[in-house]
């Protein structure tokens, strides 16, 4: 069985939250996690990251000014090599879980 740390510790991941004071605490709890913990504040600074650098795992945000986690997640979904991406959610209702999943979500995490 692998080391689950190892194996985390070379993976890169993207967070995208519009919060600064929460994209900040994400960032520095990834770092520890992950071999790069990037984060940005848009979907549309997502996009344009992941054109630009390789990651393994997104977590974005749901509600967010320029597009939603749900827009997000199909765009990137629509990447070429698109990564896993899990959208990070305040309360954690089926609706939005199924919502996710038709968008193409590979998980929901709630927040709290």
């Amino acid at each position: 069985m692998r080391n689950i740390k190892k194996v985390l510790r070379s993976k890169n991941v993207l967070i995208v939250e519009d919060e600064i004071e929460m994209l900040e605490a994400l960032v520095d709890i990834m770092s520890f996690q992950f071999a790069k913990a990037k984060g940005v504040s848009s979907g549309k600074e997502a996009l344009e990251q992941l054109k630009s650098e390789e990651f393994d795992l997104v977590l974005t945000d749901l509600t967010m000014p320029d597009m939603d986690g749900f827009d997000a997640t199909r765009q990137i979904k629509a990447l070429a090599d698109a990564p896993i991406v899990a959208i990070l959610v305040m309360f954690d209702y089926a609706a939005v879980r199924e919502q996710a999943r038709l968008a193409g979500a590979d998980a929901c995490i709630d927040k709290s």
